[in-house]
C-alpha cells in the first residue's frame, strides 16, 4: 500500500511540474548502505534497461542526473546486489525530489 502511495506521489510531482531538459532524481533514505545503486527502466514483461547509476553515501543520499530526458514510464532503483529497492513512475518533467524515508524496511 505504501509503495502504491509513493508511486502516485512521484507521478503527481513529475506530471505537474515545470518542463526541463535532462533529469534529476534525488533523495535520502536513512539506513541505506553505501554503494552503487542503479536506475533501470522496465522494458517489456521481464526485461530492464539500465539508465544510470548513483553512489549512495553513508547518510543514505542518492542522486541520479543526466543531460537527456528519460522516457516516461515505470522505473526501478536496484541495490548494489541488483535486487529491487523500489519502483517509481517518471512523467514528462523528469525531476523528482524524494522525501526522507526513515526506514528501508518500508521499501521491501
Amino acid at each position: 500500500m505504501q509503495r502504491i502511495g509513493l508511486l502516485l506521489f512521484a507521478y503527481f510531482l513529475l506530471s505537474y511540474s515545470w518542463a526541463q531538459t535532462g533529469y534529476k532524481i534525488e533523495g535520502t533514505i536513512k539506513g541505506l548502505k553505501p554503494g552503487a545503486y542503479t536506475l533501470a527502466h522496465y522494458f517489456g514483461f521481464d526485461q530492464t534497461v539500465t539508465k544510470d547509476t548513483a553512489l549512495v553515501d553513508k547518510k543514505g543520499q542518492l542522486s541520479f542526473t543526466g543531460s537527456k530526458p528519460l522516457p516516461e514510464g515505470l522505473y526501478m532503483v536496484l541495490k548494489p546486489n541488483k535486487k529491487r529497492l523500489f519502483d517509481l513512475i517518471v512523467g514528462s518533467n523528469n525531476s523528482l525530489r524524494l522525501p526522507v524515508i526513515l526506514q528501508t524496511s518500508l521499501l521491501i
